[in-house]
């Protein structure tokens, strides 16, 4: 047995209505969307590193946190954010970092790279102190590079 509906019932009207959202909503799913653009990442200008077409401060960016993981043992609950900084020194990257929770004993670091073939390999840490970055350590990376006691 099938129940009835009587015309101009409510149920009617709302079948009407969620049919006439359908014909509204399908079309604008179904729009096709503008193609994104495609590169070639070896046509970039970005300095060749070890880790295929990625550019050294890329790279240096994705391994700073696990970096700073290993450089600071004691502390393996401290979630790392990675940014770029907005200081340069001469042909090197840096990666300013900031631990959460602050329980490393600094507020803010900062890790200087030197990019080669190899790709990116961490020469030098620096710490904020105050209102400057001051040299806290470096690696057996850092092969012959002057580095300046305080970052600019």
């Amino acid at each position: 047995m099938t129940p009835r509906v009587p015309r101009g019932s409510v149920l009617r009207g709302w079948t009407l209505l969620a049919a006439a959202s359908m014909l509204a909503v399908v079309p604008a799913c179904s729009v096709p969307r503008a193609a994104e653009p495609t590169t070639d990442p070896t046509a970039t200008g970005s300095t060749s590193t070890g880790t295929g077409a990625m550019d050294c401060g890329d790279a240096s960016l994705l391994r700073a946190p696990g970096e700073a993981l290993a450089a600071f043992p004691d502390n393996p609950d401290v979630d790392w954010t990675a940014r770029p900084s907005g200081r340069v020194l001469a042909e090197l990257v840096i990666v300013s970092l900031t631990p959460a929770p602050d329980e490393v004993g600094y507020p803010e670091f900062q890790f200087v790279y030197r990019c080669d073939t190899e790709g990116p390999s961490r020469i030098a840490t620096y710490a904020l102190d105050g209102e400057a970055f001051v040299l806290l350590a470096t690696t057996d990376a850092l092969a012959g590079e002057e580095l300046p006691d305080a970052l600019p």
